[in-house]
C-alpha cells in the first residue's frame, strides 16, 4: 500500500494527501480467498500510512458497517444502494 501512495506523491510533487479512499479490497489472485482478510489487512495497512502523517484522512467504498470494525473510522463512505 505504502508504495502506491509514495508513487501518487511523487507524480503530485506534494508531501502528504488529504484523503485516501479505497473501494472494495479483494483478493484477486484467488477466486476463494479470504476477503475479508484482505480487507484488514488493507485497512490496516492505510492507518499505518495516517499514523505517519503521509495520508491524513481515509474513505471507503462499498464497505458495509460490518466491514468498519476498525481503528480509524473512515471520514468518507461512499456507496451505491
Amino acid at each position: 500500500m505504502h508504495r502506491q501512495i509514495e508513487s501518487t506523491l511523487n507524480h503530485l510533487k506534494m508531501d502528504y494527501l488529504d484523503s485516501v479512499v479505497i473501494h472494495w479490497p479483494i483478493c484477486l489472485d484467488k477466486h476463494d480467498g479470504d476477503h475479508a482478510k484482505a480487507r484488514k489487512a488493507a485497512w490496516q495497512a492505510l492507518e499505518g500510512v495516517v499514523a505517519t502523517g503521509v495520508v491524513r484522512y481515509l474513505g471507503c467504498s462499498n464497505w458495509t458497517i460490518s466491514h468498519l470494525e476498525v481503528r480509524i473510522h473512515p471520514i468518507l463512505n461512499q456507496f451505491q444502494p
